[in-house]
């Protein structure tokens, strides 16, 4: 019982280490989009394409995400159109 504790633990602690390092990349990697999208020259490309930058923190995408998939499920259920 001792030895699967630990194996057990162990497992626990590396996926908690894992998802901290993993964490920590999104959060650079969304402070480095953040800041090229608010280049003029980036912006100014966006905007010619028909786009605007909108740099938002990694919860506030996360937001805008659950709301996207909740408007279209909806709008997908009211039409009764289904996957095929």
């Amino acid at each position: 019982m001792d030895n699967a504790r630990h194996v057990l633990l162990h497992a626990r602690r590396n996926r908690t280490i894992r998802a901290a390092r993993a964490g920590a990349i999104i959060t650079k990697l969304n402070n480095e989009i953040a800041a090229i999208l608010v280049e003029p020259e980036s912006a100014q490309r966006l905007a010619a394409e028909g786009a605007e930058p909108r740099p938002m923190s990694r919860a506030a995408f996360a937001r805008v995400i659950i709301a996207e998939i909740e408007k279209w499920t909806r709008v997908a259920r009211e039409a009764n159109i289904r996957a095929e």
